[in-house]
């Protein structure tokens, strides 16, 4: 906010209720904040003062908002200038964007718009800012530069300056010319201890320095750059760190100046791999419990029935429904005894064999059960 405290905003909107309503928001947010009710008093505001943005309302008396919205530019160009129009006018704002208004929000409108309008409005001035200043730093070097070293910084302007992935750019000798902050948080090294002092045999994985001297020593760039491709370094502490790496040969004017690796951390992604299989596991052996309890249940209940079936048999001296309810314990127990050499082959991954069964059995087995019920 401490640049932003120092921009000036001008607000131009005839309700004196609304147009005192948005100074006084703007305003305790740290804004300069100049306001008019009409076009002519806007128009005398701007020939006395510069504004980074204007906030302008379309329909104003005497001189409309467009006018209003010419001399802004007129005054300065590089104004931001947010539209308020009325709910359901939007070929007026989109007039006023062909007039190079940078945004417009509909009346009435949330504080909340007008803060992602501003915030919009100053990112754009933020990086006209930056792009001048970069343009004059350029112009500069270039005055004072050799040809070898223009060279050299246009190859590093390709670049990403600033990245989550570790960028190594090489000459064409393979030696170490660009070693961004997070090729040194990955490989362990400071950037003064790398370049123009080692080559990529000293710190790519060998395949990959392998191939890319390989491509640099033919002279020209291969037809398709490198994917990503999984592997890994060792630091400087012999660490080993998987990655992601990526690559290509750069071409000058159809001569080749060097090349570029990114290299992608995977640490954090290995881990997040790591911890997702394991509750995969966990979840896995929670299913497998429940299902075995339930079978067990079915077990015992089978049991049960079993017992029940011979006491009432056995009391009754009825020796078939004996026979039956000691059938059913048999066939139970030997269940029991199944599920536990079925857990031991599957614990030792062992195949699985298949035989023939008799649904209606199963069927009958139930309505045993169930008849005493």
């Amino acid at each position: 906010m401490a640049e932003e405290e120092k921009e000036k905003i001008l607000v131009v909107e005839d309700e004196l209720e609304l147009l005192q309503g948005v100074k006084k928001i703007l305003t305790k947010q740290g804004y300069q904040v100049e306001t008019a009710s009409d076009g002519i008093r806007a128009s005398e505001i701007l020939k006395d003062h510069r504004f980074a943005v204007s906030i302008l309302d379309l329909k104003l008396p005497g001189m409309d908002g467009f006018e209003v919205l010419k001399k802004v530019k007129d005054t300065n160009p590089d104004t931001e200038v947010i539209i308020m129009t009325g709910y359901g006018d939007v070929d007026s704002a989109i007039k006023a964007l062909k007039l190079e208004a940078s945004d417009f929000i509909t009346k009435p409108f949330k504080t909340e718009a007008l803060f992602i309008a501003l915030k919009r409005a100053f990112q754009k001035i933020s990086i006209r800012r930056q792009l001048n200043e970069y343009t004059t730093n350029l112009e500069h070097r270039v005055m004072i530069a050799t040809q070898e070293i223009l060279r050299r910084k246009e190859f590093e302007s390709k670049l990403v300056q600033s990245s989550i992935d570790a960028i190594v750019a090489s000459d064409g000798s393979g030696k170490i010319v660009f070693f961004n902050q997070a090729a040194e948080t990955i490989f362990g090294y400071a950037q003064s201890e790398v370049l123009e002092e080692k080559n990529i045999k000293d710190i790519y994985p060998a395949h990959i320095a392998d191939e890319v001297t390989q491509n640099l020593a033919g002279g020209t760039s291969p037809e398709k750059p490198m994917g990503w491709k999984e592997t890994h370094i060792e630091n400087r502490n012999g660490d080993t760190i998987p990655v992601s790496f990526s690559g290509n040969i750069i071409v000058e004017k159809g001569e080749v100046i060097g090349s570029v690796g990114f290299f992608h951390d995977l640490r954090e992604l290995k881990k997040l791999e790591r911890e997702l299989i394991q509750s995969e596991r966990l979840a896995a052996i929670g299913q497998t419990v429940a299902g075995l309890a339930h079978y067990m249940k079915n077990l015992l209940n089978g049991l049960e029935g079993g017992i029940f079936v011979a006491n009432e048999a056995f009391e009754q001296n009825d020796i078939p429904n004996f026979k039956a309810g000691w059938e059913m314990l048999q066939r139970n127990v030997s269940r029991i005894s199944g599920l536990v050499y079925d857990l031991l082959s599957y614990s030792k991954d062992r195949e699985p064999s298949y035989e023939e069964a008799a649904p209606n059995e199963i069927a009958e087995e139930v309505f045993r059960l169930m008849e005493p019920t």
